[in-house]
């Protein structure tokens, strides 16, 4: 009964998640009338080959993060192939669709994952280490074309301040990278001083023991930094590719290279169901507006890479159905050998001495 309620009261949730998305999306009055059907007047008129080149730049970029996180397994000498890590990025991609923001996926890959290998803390962290990279990689390359591109973005009052603040971030995620990886660190008292930690003393030390493995392959680390870069540059390139698909002024490509940084980044944080839907398009659009009040067309262009980001996802449905069929019948092997433990008979224990050794005589 109780597992029922529990049920009931995630589907009366989700029908009330879905209201508000309703509530939010559906044309109430006649400016949001007018939107929605500009909008879908200008996804007619879409041109096909930007749109191509937007599905392969978003899928290209996909794939070098899946690589990257598979770098980061080789270097805690985890025994996961590249074809196994692909599988593994598209269930969490997949299930990101769905769920609120794009790390809810890592919950999933990491579900999959620990459940796969011997050392799961040590899984777990890549998991982690990749999601902090990724979103340190979209900060740097947000500073770094903010630095570039200064002249163009800095008589802009609210996207200075933006800028501001990445800069400041990034910084901030810098000194952490030289603290964790260049400078010396006194591990052993760090570990002790983690394991008296009440609850989870155990698995900071395990989390600790990873640190280490990672300091050790710095290279690896620096390598899957570079990856996440050329990523990030994939993903801003498919949104720029869609917007150019689209009627209508579209903004420079350099200030692209700033804004998209920064709605991928609040995208990641789970705000509502299927990866921000609803709130990913608001937040571009208010983008595209202080770009300038010509660039009106950042809901068309969010909503059009939403559909690509769907198109890809279908790709990986290819690796998540047999993906989700594998695990639940691993699950049901766990849960029948864990069953069978419980009903065998518990045998004595018999206690073996060993004999103590007569002395020879003198």
């Amino acid at each position: 009964m109780a597992k029922q309620t529990q049920r009931h009261l995630r589907l009366i949730a989700l029908l009330v998640l879905l209201g508000v998305l309703i509530w939010y999306r559906v044309p109430v009055g006649a400016w949001a009338a007018q939107e929605w059907g500009n909008a879908r007047d200008s996804l007619a008129r879409a041109d096909t080959s930007y749109l191509v080149a937007a599905f392969c730049a978003f899928l290209s970029a996909l794939l070098l993060g899946f690589h990257r996180w598979h770098v980061l397994l080789r270097a805690q000498e985890l025994p996961v192939s590249l074809g196994d890590t692909v599988r593994l990025g598209f269930v969490g991609f997949v299930s990101s669709l769905f769920a609120p923001g794009s790390v809810t996926g890592d919950v999933l890959k990491a579900a999959f994952i620990a459940r796969e290998q011997k050392r799961r803390t040590a899984a777990i962290a890549t998991i982690i280490a990749d999601r902090l990279l990724a979103l340190y990689g979209l900060f740097l390359l947000a500073s770094v074309m903010g630095i570039i591109f200064r002249e163009e973005v800095w008589p802009l009052q609210r996207l200075r301040t933006i800028l501001i603040i990445i800069w400041t971030i990034a910084s901030i995620g810098t000194a952490g990278l030289i603290v964790l990886f260049v400078l010396p660190l006194p591990l052993e008292l760090l570990n002790r001083m983690v394991a008296r930690i009440p609850g989870i003393g155990r698995l900071m030390v395990e989390l600790m023991r990873a640190l280490e493995q990672f300091r050790n392959r710095r290279l690896s680390v620096a390598y899957a930094i570079v990856i996440g870069l050329v990523g990030h540059v994939g993903f801003v390139l498919s949104f720029y590719f869609c917007a150019l698909a689209l009627d209508g002024p579209t903004p420079p490509w350099q200030m692209h290279f700033v804004i998209i940084p920064v709605g991928m980044v609040l995208q990641a944080v789970p705000l509502a169901p299927g990866a921000n839907l609803g709130v990913s398009e608001v937040i571009m659009s208010r983008l595209y507006v202080w770009l300038g009040p010509e660039y009106v067309k950042g809901l068309t262009v969010s909503l059009t890479q939403r559909a690509v980001t769907w198109l890809v996802g279908l790709v990986g449905l290819i690796w998540y159905i047999p993906l989700r069929q594998r695990m639940k019948r691993l699950q049901a092997e766990m849960k029948a050998a864990a069953a069978a433990a419980e009903a065998a008979p518990t045998r004595p224990v018999t206690t073996v001495v060993d004999p103590v050794p007569q002395e020879s005589p003198a």
